[in-house]
C-alpha cells in the first residue's frame, strides 16, 4: 500500500497544477489577487479542495495553501502550505517546541469545534 502513495501525491498534485493553471489563466483580468487553496478533512473518506480567489491577503489556516497572484508583473509565489490538522500518536509526541513550527503559526486563529 505504501508504495502507491508516491504516485498518489504526484497525481494530486498534477490535478491541482492543473485546476490552478485554469484559475490563473481565467483571472488575467485581474491586475493581483489571492488564491487560498482549502482542503477539507477527510470525515466521508473523501478530501474536497476548493479554491477561493480574494482582494487580501487571508489569515492562515490549516489545511490550505495560498498563492499571490500579481498578473501586471508575471509573479506567481507560494505564501504557505499549512498541513492538515491531524491526530499525532503519543509515543512521536517529544514535549519540546520546534521554534521554527512556532514561528510560522503565530497570527493563525485557533477554533475550537466543542
Amino acid at each position: 500500500m505504501t508504495e502507491l502513495l508516491g504516485p498518489l501525491r504526484d497525481e494530486l498534485s498534477l490535478g491541482l497544477q492543473a485546476l490552478l493553471g485554469r484559475v490563473i489563466d481565467n483571472n488575467q483580468q485581474k491586475e493581483s489577487y489571492y488564491i487560498l487553496v482549502v482542503i477539507s478533512s477527510p470525515k466521508d473518506k473523501v478530501i474536497k479542495t476548493s479554491l477561493v480567489l480574494l482582494n487580501k491577503k487571508p489569515k492562515k489556516l490549516l489545511n490550505t495553501l495560498c498563492y499571490f497572484v500579481d498578473n501586471k508583473n508575471g509573479l506567481i509565489k507560494r505564501i504557505w502550505a499549512l498541513p492538515m490538522d491531524i491526530a499525532i500518536p503519543e509515543m512521536l509526541l517529544t514535549g519540546e517546541g520546534v521554534e521554527e513550527a512556532y514561528r510560522s503559526g503565530q497570527g493563525m486563529p485557533i477554533f475550537n469545534k466543542d
